[in-house]
């Protein structure tokens, strides 16, 4: 009776903690951002995200087919506006107009998947599938004074030497640090990167190091500013990548298990020095998913010290461009 007793306990304890971890990452609710105009549209596939002095830039992934070869932006204030309830109807982004077609110069291109700007000089990352291998290129352009154009030079184009045997998997997530552009490859995982880098470029665009990058399952999207040393990172997982990830066990709090019936949406800070990067914080920052729809956050914004910005690609299919707002108190050191 004793042992029975015994045994009906540390199942009750095993099955609590269970439950603990599959529910305790429903987090925290986004605030939808309504939009007006043509990026309202899941086709727009958003997938890079950054600030340009107090204009929010958005990227499309293939702008030429969508867009007639625009990206988009959106003013602070507006944003503001809206979550301190001082407006309710959908925000209208304005086109910004991209000089270069590079569908001519790039073989096998599948479109942009990050953004960063240094001042008014934009570095972005474009992916391509050629032979069977996924490739990311690196290129840098300057976005004029009236935020009108943004011109590309087609002949400052260099490969990131970034795995490339994962179908779809590439280089989605850029951010400067100093006078460096730093380039992180999307799979990182234990059992599919064993040791990853961050590939490091001068701001002309050569090649310098590569220096070692956490393992953190899943993939990463998307990255914020560097502040002050302190980075955040979009991490997600939907349905149907188990397979192609060969997820591990982490040792992150809580813990999360992307299955083919639960799908991880997450934020990790990482800290950033010269010669490495760590996690900063084994408890991630967890987005609150719904069941009905996985929302693939391709871009990832600080929005001051109020917490995050994130948009989607075309996931979920249904509905526009999802713009949200995330609560979180931002805190790095001086």
């Amino acid at each position: 009776m004793i042992l029975t007793r015994f045994y009906i306990i540390i199942l009750f304890i095993l099955t609590a903690c269970n439950s603990q971890n599959l529910d305790s990452y429903d987090g925290t609710e986004i605030v939808k951002i309504p939009l007006a105009g043509e990026i309202n549209n899941p086709n727009a596939e958003i997938s890079g995200l950054d600030w340009f002095k107090d204009q929010l830039i958005l990227m499309p992934e293939d702008p030429q087919s969508f867009s007639d070869n625009n990206c988009f932006r959106i003013g602070k204030s507006d944003i503001i506006k809206f979550l301190d309830n001082n407006i309710s109807e959908p925000i209208t982004a304005h086109s910004v107009r991209i000089n270069v077609d590079f569908t001519d110069y790039i073989n096998g291109i599948e479109g942009f998947e990050a953004i960063a700007f240094s001042n008014d000089t934009i570095f972005a990352v474009i992916e391509a599938k050629e032979n069977s291998m996924m490739k990311a290129w690196l290129l840098r352009g300057v976005i004029n004074k009236d935020m009108s154009q943004i011109n590309f030079d087609p002949d400052k184009i260099v490969n990131i030497p970034a795995p490339g045997h994962l179908k779809n998997f590439s280089v989605e997530t850029i951010f400067i640090n100093n006078k460096n552009v730093c380039c992180v490859y999307e799979a990182n995982g234990r059992n599919v990167n064993h040791t990853p880098v961050v590939y490091v470029f001068s701001k002309e665009l050569d090649f310098i190091s590569t220096i070692p990058f956490p393992n953190i399952e899943y993939r990463i999207t998307d990255a914020t500013k560097l502040i002050n040393g302190h980075l955040w990172v979009t991490n997600t997982y939907y349905t149907g990548e188990q397979h192609e990830l060969d997820i591990a066990a982490e040792n992150l709090i809580p813990v999360t298990t992307g299955t083919p019936e639960r799908h991880v949406e997450r934020i990790i800070e990482l800290l950033v020095y010269d010669d490495r990067v760590e996690i900063a914080d084994n408890q991630p920052f967890m987005i609150k998913t719904i069941p009905e729809a996985v929302r693939n956050w391709e871009g990832l914004a600080l929005f001051d010290e109020r917490g995050f910005l994130v948009v989607n690609d075309k996931f979920p299919k249904k509905g526009g461009t999802i713009l949200a707002f995330i609560k979180r108190q931002i805190k790095s050191d001086n």
